[in-house]
């Protein structure tokens, strides 16, 4: 585990905590995968912006709450 990203949440000890995945992603550099285990709500967004630099990313489900999002 390279990085934890949580707006809320002190995260894990040891381990560098960003509030966004944005920050993330500049701070850490490249990653091998991701895991997004967030509320439903925000599922999209956050797989969205791992996807589009091409991580491999495990979702929870629901991906999104309705096949148009």
């Amino acid at each position: 585990m390279v990085a934890t990203v949580d707006p809320v949440a002190d995260g894990v000890d040891g381990v560098p905590r960003h509030s966004c995945i944005q920050d993330a992603l500049e701070e850490v550099g490249p990653v091998d995968a991701a895991v997004v285990a967030t509320p439903a709500a925000d599922h999209l967004s956050s797989a969205s912006a791992l996807l589009e630099r091409g991580i491999p990313t495990l979702v929870e489900k629901p991906m999104a709450f309705d096949l148009h999002a």
